[in-house]
C-alpha cells in the first residue's frame, strides 16, 4: 500500500530524474475558480454596499454588460457606484433634504451641459425642472434595473429633450398657421355664444371647487407654476425648497385635480 508521504516522495524523486511532476487535474486559474472569485467579489461587494438580496440578481445580470473605459475600468466599482446613486435618488423621494438637493444638483449640470447653447439660460432651468419631474415622478414606477439606473436617466433624458423639440416645432407650426397669404393675422370671432358662456361658466365651478380640496400651498404653487407661469426653480427657491420637492408636490396636486375633475 503506497501512503500520501511514500506519494510525495515518489513525486519528489521522479522530479529529481527528470521526469515532469505530478500536477494536480484543477489549476488554480481555471475558468471555474475564476467565476467564482468573480462572484464572490460581486457577493462581497453587495454586502458592503447593503444591496438588498431581491436586487442582487438584477444587478449580477448587469455586471457584464456595465462599459469598462478610461473613467471606469473596474465593472463591479461602476457597478456599486450605480446602485449608490440609485439609493440617493431613493433618500430622495423619501424627503431628505440633502439628497434631494446632491440628486438635483447633479443631474441639473449634466442637463446643462447637454443642452448646451441650444436654450435659453430661463428655458435650460425650465427643461431640467420638467426632467427632474418626470424623474420623480414616472421612473419611480418605470424603472427595474433592466439597465444601469444612470444610464437609464440619460436615456429619459433625451427622451424629453426629443419631446421639447416636438412641442417647440409645433408651437413654430401653429404660429405660422395664423398667417394668412398676405402676411396678416386671421383673429376669428371669440364673441361667446349663450350656451359657450354658460358651459364656461359651469367648468369654472368644477374647477374651483377641485381646488378648494386642494391645501394652500398646493393651490398655490398650481397657481403659481401652471397659471402665472413661473419658474419651478424660481418658485422653489420663494417657498425654501429644492426643486425636485416642488416638482413632487406639483405631481401630486395634478393627480388630486385629474381625480377631482374625472367624470362620475
Amino acid at each position: 500500500m503506497l501512503f500520501a508521504s511514500d506519494a510525495s516522495s515518489l513525486s519528489a524523486h521522479r522530479s529529481h530524474d527528470g521526469e515532469p511532476p505530478v500536477r494536480s487535474s484543477r489549476s488554480p486559474t481555471s475558468p471555474e475558480s475564476t467565476e467564482g472569485a468573480r462572484r464572490q467579489a460581486f457577493l462581497e461587494a453587495c454586502a458592503d454596499a447593503g444591496v438588498p438580496s431581491e436586487l442582487r440578481a438584477p444587478l449580477e445580470r448587469l455586471l457584464e454588460d456595465v462599459p469598462v473605459g478610461s473613467q471606469h475600468s473596474n465593472r463591479l466599482e461602476w457597478l456599486m457606484e450605480d446602485f449608490a446613486h440609485w439609493q440617493l435618488y431613493q433618500r430622495s423621494r423619501e424627503g431628505c433634504s440633502l439628497s434631494a438637493r446632491r440628486f438635483e444638483r447633479h443631474w441639473s449640470r449634466v442637463v446643462m451641459k447637454f443642452v448646451g447653447p441650444r436654450l435659453s439660460p430661463s428655458d435650460r432651468e425650465d427643461f431640467a425642472a420638467s426632467f427632474l419631474q418626470v424623474v420623480f415622478g414616472r421612473v419611480a414606477r418605470s424603472f427595474r434595473w433592466q439597465a444601469p439606473f444612470r444610464a437609464y436617466l440619460r436615456q429619459v433624458m433625451i427622451n424629453c429633450w426629443r419631446d421639447e423639440l416636438e412641442r417647440r416645432q409645433r408651437r413654430e407650426r401653429r404660429e405660422l398657421s395664423l398667417e394668412s397669404e398676405d402676411g396678416t393675422l386671421d383673429i376669428p370671432d371669440r364673441a361667446p355664444s349663450a350656451e359657450r358662456h354658460l358651459r364656461a361658466r359651469e367648468q369654472a365651478r368644477v374647477i374651483e371647487e377641485a381646488m378648494a380640496k386642494l391645501s394652500l400651498l398646493d393651490r398655490r404653487v398650481v397657481v403659481a407654476r401652471w397659471l402665472e407661469g413661473q419658474s419651478v426653480q424660481l418658485l422653489a427657491r420663494e417657498l425654501g425648497m429644492s426643486p425636485g420637492a416642488l416638482s413632487q408636490r406639483l405631481l401630486r396636486a395634478k393627480q388630486a385635480l385629474r381625480a377631482a375633475l374625472a367624470p362620475t
